[in-house]
C-alpha cells in the first residue's frame, strides 16, 4: 500500500510539471492578432460530419490492485492497445468513444484468486488477465482555450474525464468480471500534417477492486496506461472564426461626403440669387408656424432608431453611442410627453434560444440605463421588451444583434 501512494504521489507532481510547462510551450504558439492580443472565438458551428477524428495507439497499462506491491515493478506492463472515434464540436470541446486493452499483470498472496497462472515466491502469485474498456471521455483542449485556437499549432494537450465499462478474463481458466470504471487523463496531439497527427495518451482509472479477480480489503483498483499513436481527420479539419464586426459603412459615408462637397459647390453658386432669396425669407416668415406644427408631427412618426452591437456584446461602440445622443436630442427631448419602447433582440445564426435570451436583456439594460443616467430620460417614458432570437426582422445576422427604441 506504501508503495501504491508514492506511485501516486509522484505521478501527481509529474502532472504538475507538465502543466507548468505548458504554458512556457504553448505560449510561443498562441495565436495573436496584429496587436499581440491572443485571439478567442466565437466559432461558427460545423456540421456533424466536420472535424471528426480516429486514432489507434499502442502502449502499456500498469496494474495496482490489492497484492501487487509484493513484486518487482516492471512485473506489472501488460499491453495497452486503444482505438477512438471522437469529434471536436468547437475548438475547446470534443468527445470521443472507443475501446481500451488488451490485457494486465498483477500478484497475488490468494492462490484462489481467479487469475492466478503460478506461483513465482513462497506464498506470491502471478496475475494476468485480458482487458476491455469500452467507454466514452469528455475533452478539453486547454492550449485552444489558454492561447486560442490556431490550426497548425505543434503541439495541443486536452485534458480529458473517462467512464465506461470494463470487463477483465482469462479464458484459460474459464474466469471473467464486469464493472463500471471511470478516469482521467491528457491526449497529446503533435501535428504532422493538414491530416494526421501523432499522439500521446496518459491515463488514469479507477475500478472497483473486484476486476483483478480479488477483492479483500480494499474497494478500488488503480490502472495508469500511455499509448503512442496516429490520428487522422476526417471531413472539415478547421474551425472558421465568427463575424465580429458590424457592417462596412465606409462607402456610404464617402456617398454622404461627396453629397455635402456638391452641397457647398451649390450654395456658393447661388450666393448671386439674392434678390431671390429676399423673396423665400418672406414666405419663410409666413410659413413658420405651419413648419414648427409639421416638425412636431414628423417627429411623432418617425420616433424609431435601431443601435447596432458587436457579436457577444452588450455594449455600445462609440459609432452607435453617437446615434444614441443624436435620437435623444432629436426625438427623446421633442417628446418629453411620449413613451417609448426599448425592444432588444439577438441574432438566430449563433448562440443558443436561451443564451441570445439573456444576451438581448443586457443590451436592453445598458441602453436603458444610459437613458436614464446619462442623458436624464424619465423611467415612467420606458418601457423594456426582451426578444432574444425569436423575432428577427432582417436577414443579415449582424443587424439583428441590436437595440430599437420606438
Amino acid at each position: 500500500m506504501i508503495m501504491k501512494k508514492n506511485f501516486f504521489s509522484k505521478s501527481l507532481m509529474a502532472f504538475a510539471l507538465v502543466f507548468v510547462s505548458v504554458g512556457a510551450f504553448a505560449q510561443g504558439y498562441a495565436n495573436r492578432d496584429e496587436n499581440g492580443n491572443i485571439v478567442r472565438g466565437p466559432y461558427e458551428t460545423n456540421k456533424f460530419t466536420d472535424n471528426v477524428f480516429v486514432s489507434a495507439g499502442i502502449g502499456t497499462n500498469y496494474y495496482m490492485g490489492e497484492d501487487d506491491f509484493y513484486r518487482t515493478f516492471k512485473g506489472r506492463f501488460g499491453l495497452g492497445l486503444d482505438l477512438y472515434i471522437g469529434k471536436w464540436f468547437t475548438p475547446t470541446l470534443g468527445l470521443r468513444f472507443g475501446y481500451s486493452g488488451v490485457n494486465a499483470n498483477g500478484y497475488t498472496i490468494s492462490a484462489d484468486a481467479n487469475y492466478v497462472t503460478g506461483q513465482v515466491a513462497d506464498g506470491i502469485y502471478k496475475e494476468h488477465f485480458g482487458l476491455m474498456y469500452w467507454h466514452g471521455d469528455v475533452m478539453w483542449s486547454m492550449t485552444n482555450e489558454i492561447w486560442g485556437y490556431k490550426e497548425d499549432r505543434i503541439w495541443n494537450l486536452a485534458p480529458y474525464v473517462s467512464a465506461g465499462w470494463a470487463r477483465s478474463y482469462n479464458c484459460d481458466l474459464n474466469s471473467h468480471d464486469n464493472e463500471w470504471v471511470m478516469g482521467a487523463g491528457l491526449y497529446n496531439t503533435f501535428r504532422l500534417n493538414d491530416r494526421f497527427d501523432a499522439t500521446l495518451d496518459l491515463r488514469g482509472l479507477m475500478s472497483p477492486s473486484h476486476l483483478d479477480g480479488e477483492s479483500r480489503d480494499h474497494l478500488i483498483d488503480y490502472m495508469a496506461s500511455a499509448t503512442v499513436g496516429i490520428a487522422v481527420k476526417l471531413g472539415k479539419s478547421t474551425f472558421k472564426r465568427a463575424i465580429t464586426e458590424l457592417p462596412n459603412y465606409a462607402p456610404y459615408e464617402e456617398k454622404i461626403a461627396a453629397l455635402e462637397g456638391q452641397n457647398a459647390e451649390q450654395v456658393k453658386a447661388n450666393e448671386g440669387l439674392e434678390a431671390q432669396n429676399a423673396q423665400l425669407r418672406n414666405q419663410l416668415a409666413n410659413s413658420q408656424a405651419q413648419l414648427a406644427k409639421t416638425q412636431q408631427e414628423l417627429a411623432d412618426k418617425t420616433s424609431a432608431v435601431a443601435v447596432f452591437f458587436a457579436i457577444d456584446r452588450a455594449t455600445l461602440d462609440k459609432r452607435q453611442l453617437t446615434v444614441l445622443k443624436y435620437y435623444v436630442k432629436t426625438i427623446l427631448e421633442a417628446n418629453p410627453n411620449k413613451t417609448f419602447t426599448i425592444i432588444g433582440s439577438a441574432d438566430s445564426a449563433t448562440g443558443t434560444p436561451e443564451y441570445n435570451e439573456k444576451l438581448s436583456e443586457k443590451r436592453v439594460d445598458y441602453v436603458y440605463n444610459l437613458l436614464v443616467k446619462k442623458y436624464g430620460i424619465s423611467e415612467d417614458r420606458l418601457i423594456k421588451r426582451v426578444d432574444g432570437s425569436a423575432n428577427n426582422q432582417f436577414e443579415e445576422p449582424a443587424l439583428n444583434r441590436s437595440v430599437v427604441i420606438k
